[in-house]
């Protein structure tokens, strides 16, 4: 096995590239198995997630299966210690990768470990733990013996391999534990291990009616079952894919983790126990063509020191990775118009997200996961007015008096002005992130939204924040989504925000007129278009692919309820499932995609469920933009709820067929030129969609209209560049 370090590691992968691997390193083990008429079962931390998320545990970054100990010494012998292109150890004491149980290695992707500020020296692959399991005694009592005289042993092989200096006073206490190590030093690690595996395997597998795992660190006793209960296999889903579990699933986890393992625990304590952070390795293969490294991308902006730094702020660490889209568009169209008038310019970009996200965010089901999950800063001892802030929100949409739902919102903003995880939380967030900036520029979305997501409160961050610091702010291409009432006080919030005389440009991609409105009239408001329509351009050219599937893509189940409108999960879920099953019957070949919300991947697993279909009919969510945009270059159409799917799927040429969850995906295919790829939920008939569909492709992507929405796209950076224009030069002179 090689040893890894730092060097070996190329840049950071997301926690979601890094569960895609381990569950394809699963499906390869589990056809070998299966080929070869292995036994093996999902356990631990693995079968509790499949049974109560139908996947990962959230904050969980490992998977592990125990096997019966003949089966593991069959697998060994016939596999050779490699199964597909993935490194298969067995136990084995060797001081970098010792362990008393089957390892399989994927070196495409390394995971190290923080040590204050830098990593760790120690790097590895990513594993798949495959635990043996081995006879136990009849009695409770013999039982109890036998775990304490493994323990010991095991205790001895940890004195040798981790040594820990003593730090106390007492020199006749440091000389026994010196002797003790010296002692078991003379033995020989070797030797050591193999005591070890002996008391493991004295009973034997065949020879016993109680089995268990000795070989975990987490579980001693609790791991013995009985074998006639255990062993007959059911098949459970994980990852909207089906592997083998026990019969007696149940009895194994209510002895792992307690009669009420279905409930989640307390949210302070989902996290990860590994602290793991994953890596792209130098022995992955890239295909060239097909990957896109952003960081490498904007130092072609700046080699050197900036003459200006632009911060572009939006939804940029959000896991719907349409919506970097935007913002990357954004930059490019920023520096190329900025480069038509001081050609040698140096500029930084930087990324600050909204709702002040971690850098790499993880998936999390759940408004309270997500924000203790990825918030930056955010402090869990304050969990009480995170459930004070939902039960006020829930109350005042339900109440259907404007005065005491205004009076709660009211309440919220008291929330949110003094509590710990608000506005202080947005206010470090931002002074932190902001600093050095010269420009600030919105980079759209549909952030004028306040009935669901409450964009108003970091909008109006940003401008008391911009105020504070004399820089200047301006709006490209915003977007309005949900309800606007004047009268609403979270909308006076969102008006106060665009009111704030930092507030130099403002541009809509819909409804120029309510969001005109929020001005208060100080700004004339165009419809112009989202910086996505120039995708083609900011990214490399795509390699030319044979466009055969359709893509379904996803979207959560209370996407459509969450407006107000009835139409629910389960309707989602059947919707879906006859679109596939049509699509089959008129001869296309397709597959669900998703932009990478966990919400829509639950989907994609309930869609897949209902249908009884392989799990490989969902991709799987794609680790960065590049590969989601990669992604819908493939089809030939595509049917979709998202937006900026839509937008990709326009500037690629492929037709797309728009589901309708929100007003603002019927304002972007009419600005397009095709409001009649627009399906409103009065219309959800597979037929009818398919019909659409059919129609789409028939007709193509016109060249003009593209065209047309590349020009409003360059227009809305074309009107306020001078404004930062003016900026830099300030800046340059002020270097001479």
């Amino acid at each position: 096995m090689k040893y890894y370090t730092i060097d070996d590691l190329v840049d950071l992968a997301t926690p979601e590239e890094h569960k895609a691997h381990l569950v394809e390193m699963m499906s390869t083990f589990d056809a070998f198995c299966k080929e070869h008429g292995l036994r093996y079962y999902l356990s631990g931390g693995t079968l509790l997630g499949a049974v109560r998320h139908k996947g990962f545990i959230p904050w969980d970054d490992d998977v592990d299966v125990n096997m019966p100990r003949p089966d593991c010494d069959k697998l060994m012998e016939l596999s050779g210690g490699r199964i597909g292109r993935y490194v298969l150890n067995p136990p084995n004491y060797s001081g970098g990768y010792h362990a008393y149980h089957y390892k399989l290695y994927d070196d495409s992707i390394l995971v190290a470990k923080k040590r204050g500020n830098e990593l760790s020296g120690r790097v590895y692959p990513i594993f798949m733990d495959i635990f043996p399991i081995d006879g136990l005694p009849d009695t409770e009592e013999e039982n109890k013996k036998f775990y304490e005289e493994l323990i010991a042993l095991k205790e001895r092989c940890n004195t040798v391999w981790n040594k820990k200096p003593y730090m106390g006073r007492d020199p006749f206490k440091r000389k026994k534990i010196d002797a003790e190590y010296n002692r078991l030093r003379q033995i020989g690690i070797e030797q050591l291990f193999n005591d070890v595996v002996a008391h493991q395997t004295k009973i034997g597998f065949d020879n016993s009616d109680y089995v268990g795992v000795t070989s975990t660190n987490v579980h001693n006793e609790e791991e013995r079952v009985v074998k006639a209960e255990y062993m007959p296999v059911v098949e459970v889903e994980f990852e909207g894919r089906k592997f083998p579990a026990p019969k007696g699933w149940k009895q194994y986890l209510k002895q792992l983790y307690g009669p009420n393992f279905m409930e989640l625990p307390p949210v302070y304590t989902r996290i990860s126990r590994h602290g793991l952070i994953p890596f792209r390795s130098k022995g992955q293969l890239f295909n060239d063509e097909q990957t896109f490294d952003w960081d490498t991308w904007q130092k072609t902006w700046c080699k050197g020191e900036p003459d200006i730094t632009i911060a572009i702020c939006g939804l940029v660490k959000s896991d719907n990775l349409g919506e970097l889209f935007i913002a990357r568009s954004l930059e490019y169209l920023i520096g190329t118009e900025l480069r038509k008038i001081y050609p040698d310019i140096q500029i930084r970009f930087k990324e600050v997200d909204l709702l002040a996200r971690n850098d790499q965010t993880i998936s999390a089901l759940g408004t309270v996961d997500r924000r203790v999950t990825n918030y930056s800063n955010f402090d869990t001892r304050f969990m009480g007015t995170e459930q004070v802030m939902l039960a006020l929100k829930n109350r005042a949409g339900k109440q259907k008096n404007r005065v005491l739902a205004n009076s709660m919102h009211r309440a919220r903003h008291l929330v949110w002005k003094h509590g710990a995880n608000y506005k202080k939380r947005l206010d470090g967030f931002f002074d932190e992130r902001l600093a050095g900036s010269d420009f600030i520029v919105v980079d759209g979305a549909g952030l004028l939204e306040y009935s669901y997501n409450e964009y108003e409160w970091p909008l109006l961050e940003i401008s008391e924040y911009a105020e504070k610091h004399g820089l200047s702010i301006v709006y490209n291409a915003i977007g309005r989504a949900g309800e606007f009432d004047p009268d609403d006080f979270r909308c006076k919030i969102l008006m106060k925000a665009l009111r704030s005389d930092a507030i130099k440009y403002i541009s809509a991609r819909d409804n120029p007129d309510q969001v005109a409105a929020c001005t208060g009239g100080k700004h004339k408001v165009k419809l112009l278009a989202d910086a996505a329509f120039c995708m083609n351009e900011t990214y490399p050219p795509l390699k030319e692919e044979e466009r055969k599937k359709i893509g379904i893509g996803l979207i959560r189940g209370n996407s459509l309820t969450e407006y107000g409108a009835n139409f629910h999960e389960s309707d989602w879920v059947k919707l879906f499932s006859k679109i596939a099953r049509t699509l089959e019957k008129r001869g296309y070949e397709y597959e669900f995609f998703t932009n990478g919300l966990q919400s829509d991947i639950e989907m994609g697993r309930k869609v897949i469920e209902k249908m009884g279909i392989s799990g490989d009919a969902m991709l799987m969510r794609p680790t960065d933009d590049y590969e989601l945009y990669s992604t819908i270059n493939r089809y030939a159409g595509i049917i979709t709820c998202r937006m900026h799917s839509c937008i990709a799927a326009f500037t690629l040429k492929v037709p797309s067929v728009v589901l309708s969850w929100n007003d603002k995906v019927d304002e972007l295919m009419k600005n397009i030129g095709y409001p009649d790829r627009v399906i409103t939920k009065d219309a959800f008939k597979a037929d009818y969609i398919v019909d659409c569909m059919e129609k789409a492709i028939a007709e193509g992507v016109e060249d003009d209209k593209l065209e047309a929405m590349k020009a409003k796209a360059r227009e809305s950076v074309q009107d306020y560049i001078g404004l930062i224009a003016e900026v830099a030069e300030k800046k340059m002179k002020g270097k001479e």
